[in-house]
């Protein structure tokens, strides 16, 4: 007799992240895809943390570069 399925999402490890592992993974991934923004293959949420970053580090250039990306994207999901 097969035992029955357990609703939702399976582990990770051996048990279910806490809510504070949960939340860490969570600002950690979005940091990661804030790094990669360069690379223009990431959410636009990561753009703009991105974009947010470079403006608390005064890095005007990178700034200008990400905000240009944005408009573009904004320009091409209204055609």
């Amino acid at each position: 007799m097969p035992l029955k399925r357990r609703r939702g999402r399976p582990p990770v490890g051996n048990a279910a992240m806490t809510p504070a592992q949960r939340a860490a993974n969570y600002r950690f991934n979005r940091k990661m895809a804030a790094q990669a923004a360069y690379r223009k293959e990431v959410s636009d949420a990561a753009m703009i943390d991105a974009l947010r970053d470079a403006m608390a580090r005064g890095e005007a250039d990178y700034a200008l570069k990400l905000l240009a990306d944005l408009r573009v994207r904004v320009q091409a999901s209204k055609a």
